[in-house]
């Protein structure tokens, strides 16, 4: 076999001689040729990461608070889609993850009707009766003053439910329906609710009634309905007085004391040492003063 010199090289299988390799050259790869296998690497190297990144899952920025929420939502990886459990959103907006709808508030209308409806029972008060009077009185506080037009709208009709001696009453822990009304007025509170108690004090001539409603309007605005209240107190002792009504004078007269006066009867007139009293006008508590 023929020993070839050591500069001689081949390209494509013919003998060519091109510029000679430097000194101290023994063989191996020329520049140009490893700079081919330089670029071949770096290609191989981008298609791999290319390979990795398309079998993996696609990531989630965990820094946006956003997208964060947004994927907890996810039924697959939530531990309480399952059961049903409701989430809230980004914005606070409750949504059950089993797709029911979440409850929305009764009209209070319809509450005060279901209030009612208990109330109006006579045979018996059951601890369920009960529970939904007293769950009926707390959404009409929950609601605040969207509740005063229909509660109002109740107490305007003169009407009441005296339940007293219905067989598990005690329960409602209030002596009457008118009572538990005016008490849920109270809890509302502010202008609606002093605006509302107002407007029953200068229709009602019930006393315990007149008499709640003085104590509840002094101690959420001292002094402010004194002239109100006193109006309310005489019109219904001079109702009392006529005789056309048998109605218990003692709270009236309690409401004179709390402002340090004294009642004195309209329809009381001295003459010659005699105490003489006018026709009053016709009239009855039920029915409310000015009726």
């Amino acid at each position: 076999m023929a020993v070839l010199p050591p500069n001689a090289t081949f390209m494509n299988g013919k003998s060519h001689s091109g510029k000679k390799q430097g000194a101290g050259s023994t063989g191996g790869s020329s520049p140009k040729g490893a700079l081919i296998l330089g670029a071949a690497g770096v290609v191989g190297l981008i298609v791999a990461i290319a390979v990795f990144n398309a079998g993996s899952p696609p990531r989630t920025n965990t820094t946006d608070p956003a997208l964060a929420t947004a994927t907890s939502h996810n039924p697959a990886t939530d531990p309480g889609a399952a059961d049903g459990v409701t989430h809230k959103d980004n914005f606070g907006a409750i949504h059950p993850m089993d797709g029911s709808q979440v409850p929305t508030a009764k009209v209070p209308k319809k509450v005060v009707a279901d209030i009612v409806s208990v109330a109006s029972l006579t045979n018996e008060v059951t601890a369920e009766d009960a529970k939904k009077f007293h769950e009926g009185l707390t959404e009409l506080v929950r609601q605040g003053a969207a509740s005063i037009p229909a509660i109002q709208e109740y107490l305007d009709k003169n009407l009441d439910s005296n339940y007293r001696e219905v067989k598990g009453a005690d329960e409602l822990g209030y002596s009457s329906l008118r009572h538990a009304l005016l008490d849920t007025i109270k809890q509302i509170g502010g202008p609606e609710g002093e605006g509302a108690m107002v407007h029953v004090l200068e229709t009602t001539a019930e006393p315990n009634e007149v008499h709640e409603l003085a104590s509840n309007l002094e101690a959420q605005a001292p002094g402010r309905y004194r002239d109100q209240i006193l109006q309310a107190a005489r019109e219904a002792l001079a109702l009392a007085e006529s005789g056309k009504a048998d109605i218990e004078q003692g709270p009236l007269h309690r409401v004179f004391q709390t402002y340090g006066e004294t009642y004195v009867s309209p329809n009381a007139t001295v003459a010659g040492g005699e105490e003489h009293h006018d026709n009053p006008q016709p009239g009855t508590p039920q029915q409310g003063r000015g009726q």
